[in-house]
C-alpha cells in the first residue's frame, strides 16, 4: 500500500491551487509456474540434464512440455512446479483444458490443491502422459490463480502414443 499527493497550480480565478491525493496497493507478481525444458520423461536422459524454465521466462504460448513418442504401453510422467513468491496466500487450480484431456492424467503429489499455497512455498505436481489410444495428442494444463497479473497458466501437452499396426505381406494376391 501506498500513498502520496501532488499539487497543481494554475492561472484559473476559481481554483488556482489543486491537491490530488492518491492512495493505492501495487501488485507483484506472485505465482512462478516452472517445467523441465526437455521432451519425454523427468527420469529421462534428455530431461535429467534439461534446466528449468518458467512462465515469467517466456510469452505465455511458449509454456510447452513435449512428451514425444511414447509405445502404448508405456507411460511418461512430468513434473510441474508452482511457486507462491507474492505476500498473500495464493489460490490454486490446477485442471485440464481442452483437447486429448483423456490421455492425460494428472498427480497432485498429496498437495491440497485446489486450493491455497501459502506464502513462500511450492507445490510439486506431475502430469502423466498414458494413452490409451495411438495417435497425435495435445491438450492444454491450466494453472488458474488469483494472482492480479496472471491468473490464469497455460502449459500446452503434447505426445504421440505408437499404436501396433498389421502390416500384410505380399500387399496385393493376384488370383488370374
Amino acid at each position: 500500500t501506498d500513498s502520496g499527493s501532488f499539487t497543481v497550480e494554475t492561472n484559473a480565478s476559481d481554483h488556482e491551487t489543486l491537491t490530488v491525493y492518491l492512495d493505492g496497493e501495487g501488485v507483484t507478481p506472485e505465482v512462478r509456474v516452472c517445467i523441465t525444458d526437455c521432451e519425454g520423461d523427468e527420469e529421462g536422459a534428455d530431461c535429467a540434464a534439461a534446466s528449468q524454465i518458467c512462465n515469467e521466462e517466456v510469452a505465455p504460448e511458449d509454456l510447452e512440455m513435449p512428451f514425444g513418442e511414447v509405445d502404448m504401453e508405456t507411460s511418461l510422467r512430468r513434473k510441474v512446479t508452482i511457486e507462491n513468491l507474492g505476500d498473500r496466500p495464493l489460490q490454486v487450480t490446477p485442471h485440464f483444458g481442452t483437447g486429448a484431456f483423456n490421455q492425460f492424467q494428472l498427480d497432485l503429489n498429496e498437495n491440497d490443491l485446489p486450493g491455497e499455497l501459502p506464502v513462500g512455498e511450492q507445490a510439486e505436481i506431475y502430469v502423466e502422459y498414458d494413452p490409451g489410444m495411438g495417435g497425435e495428442h495435445e491438450c492444454s494444463l491450466q494453472i488458474d490463480t488469483n494472482d492480479v497479473n496472471e491468473r490464469n497458466i497455460k502449459i500446452v501437452l503434447t505426445g504421440r502414443a505408437l499404436a501396433p499396426r498389421v502390416c500384410p505381406q505380399p500387399l496385393f494376391l493376384d488370383f488370374g
